[in-house]
């Protein structure tokens, strides 16, 4: 791990185009097409809320951007001790709680189902971030980063 680690944060469109904005005048003409068509397609943006930690987290991820919710969540937040297992749903230490759920959401797939029944504070909404793959389904939802 880096002494960087949990400094660096990934930069939002709107924060690399003020930036941008800022030294544009001292260094002349500036690309923003890749920007550009990034905003142009902010409708497949899937937006996930994230409690941990006693804070409120919004994260903005697109499908096929990590290979599951761990990754995600690992890669943004730097939750420590977190997806031991590296997504083969053993450990349950990616345990977390959908709070607006459909009933698609809360299937339980591979290990799943077996590694949460050895576990403690297990309800009908927990499920191993691991094994939620992202895509469109996951846009809005809501959950809860159990506390190991």
């Amino acid at each position: 791990m880096s002494l960087l680690h949990g400094w660096i944060r990934p930069l939002t469109t709107s924060a690399v185009l003020s930036i941008v904005n800022q030294v544009k005048p001292r260094i002349g003409s500036i690309d923003l097409s890749i920007l550009e068509r990034e905003t142009v397609n902010s409708s497949t943006d899937i937006c996930i809320t994230v409690f941990f930690g006693g804070n409120k987290h919004r994260i903005v991820t697109r499908r096929g951007g990590y290979r599951n919710l761990m990754a995600l969540l690992y890669d943004r937040l730097y939750i420590d001790d977190f997806g031991e297992c590296r997504g083969i749903g053993r450990c349950g230490t990616c345990h977390i709680y959908i709070i607006n759920h459909t009933e698609d959401i809360l299937q339980r797939v591979g290990n799943e189902a077996a590694t949460l029944a050895k576990m403690d504070s297990v309800f009908p909404n927990s499920r191993l971030a691991c094994q939620m793959i992202i895509d469109n389904a996951l846009d809005g939802l809501q959950i809860e980063v159990v506390s190991n």
